[in-house]
């Protein structure tokens, strides 16, 4: 038995790196939903930085590099609320009425889908630092159509 007895079938973590405060033009690479360590799901997309503006504090994240978007489902109605403006944002389509043909759920569903159909799409991301109610700096995701 080895020290590294096992690791064939390990499951790798990927681990993202998170968006500084900022206002971002990105492309969305990869969205998935995965069950964590702690058998929670959360909604993850990857993005492509295309365009950054300062925030609310110090430099965005550099143009041309990678960010992640984790949303947990520990608190599931204020996770729903966040996919959903996501969703919108991406489709280019009013978050109070669904798409044509097909509901938020269904649009969920497929988008986590091994085709990863967002791919190359491109979305405004708007990040800024809160504070949780135990204290702690908590990053803000806002997300609105590209237009141009």
């Amino acid at each position: 038995m080895g020290v590294f007895d096992g690791m064939n079938s390990a499951e790798v973590y990927g681990k993202g790196k998170y968006f500084k405060p900022g206002v971002y033009v990105c492309k969305v690479t990869r969205v998935q939903l995965i069950t964590t360590r702690k058998k929670d799901d959360a909604f993850i997309v990857d993005f492509e930085i295309q365009a950054a503006a300062p925030g609310d504090s110090g430099e965005p994240s550099a143009v041309g590099t990678s960010a992640a978007w984790f949303q947990s489902f520990e608190y599931k109605e204020s996770a729903l609320g966040k996919i959903k403006e996501f969703l919108a944002a991406v489709l280019q389509v009013d978050p109070s009425t669904a798409p044509p043909g097909m509901t938020y759920e269904e649009l969920a569903t497929a988008a986590v889908g091994e085709d990863n159909p967002l791919a190359g799409a491109l979305v405004c991301v708007e990040t800024f630092m809160t504070k949780t109610k135990s204290g702690n700096d908590f990053t803000q995701h806002r997300f609105s159509a590209h237009t141009g």
